[in-house]
């Protein structure tokens, strides 16, 4: 399955990369948030996004960032990579705890 949403434009660069430029990097980040948590972060003005949210759940692929544009993550360069968000559900703490 497969869905669009666009991330806030504030929260990406608009690049228009060519397509000669290639991709060097796939950057696949795990969140602790919910999916609907995930997307909700990447629609609210704080400078964070990834091109690809999925689903744990079903797998289901949002893109929110077209991939000849910039996602923004915090201390990573990413003109040349596609960012890639992973939601997980949240661990309880004995959950984490026990996987140390």
């Amino acid at each position: 399955m497969r869905n669009q949403i666009a991330a806030l434009a504030s929260n990406y660069t608009v690049a228009n990369r060519p397509s000669d430029l290639g991709i060097r990097y796939i950057i696949i980040h795990a969140t602790q948030l919910s999916y609907d948590d995930t997307v909700a972060r990447f629609l609210a003005p704080n400078e964070v996004s990834a091109h690809v949210v999925i689903r744990q759940t079903d797998g289901l692929v949002t893109e929110m960032v077209a991939s000849q544009n910039v996602a923004c993550m915090p201390v990573i360069g990413t003109s040349t990579a596609v960012l890639l968000e992973l939601n997980r559900r949240p661990m309880s703490t004995a959950q984490s705890v026990l996987r140390r």
